[in-house]
């Protein structure tokens, strides 16, 4: 269609008319362009919206595990409320550990309204392998924690009566040359 067009011109003296193929080839050019140009101004917003829903799944997944082990929790709806804090530790190969501070957002069977707890989450892999520990935190809770500590991550709680993964002592900066 486009070579009858070109022959009609020419005999008629008038400018050929674009390739309308070309014309919507460079509409989708420019829009890849403009894409393009957005993701690299901005290419963390991907990545952390990505890693937000990541530790969300995480501390959803550990949340439901000490449901499963809690009998008094049985048949109160639960939504997570907020993912307040974070620390992602990685002390050797065999010592990874991920703390959380979550609130969970809980309503119970004989409840028409919603109350929120603040909870600690511990997510440690273990040679490939998961292992979950979490538990309500009081409002004043504050137990030590070495990890969080030498990352200069104070604000994460943890439960003062222990249970999980404190990291080590020393502070591993220290070790970075």
């Amino acid at each position: 269609m486009h070579a009858t067009l070109t022959a009609l011109a020419a005999e008629k003296g008038t400018e050929l008319p674009r390739d309308p193929f070309l014309i919507d080839q460079e509409a989708m050019s420019l829009q890849a362009q403009q894409q393009d140009s957005e993701a690299a101004a901005h290419p963390q917003n991907g990545v952390i919206k990505d890693g937000k829903k990541w530790m969300r799944d995480e501390v959803t997944l550990c949340f439901r595990r000490h449901v499963e082990k809690t009998p008094a929790l049985a048949g109160h709806v639960f939504e997570l409320d907020e993912l307040c804090h974070q620390c992602f530790n990685v002390e050797s190969y065999q010592k990874v550990f991920h703390h959380y501070n979550f609130k969970i957002r809980i309503k119970r069977p004989t409840s028409v309204d919603w109350t929120v707890e603040l909870y600690f989450g511990e997510v440690k892999k273990i040679f490939g392998r998961k292992y979950y520990f979490c538990c309500p935190l009081e409002p004043n809770e504050s137990g030590h924690c070495y990890a969080c500590k030498n990352q200069g991550v104070e604000d994460l709680k943890h439960p003062a009566t222990g249970g999980f993964d404190m990291g080590s002592k020393c502070n591993l900066d220290e070790w970075i040359f």
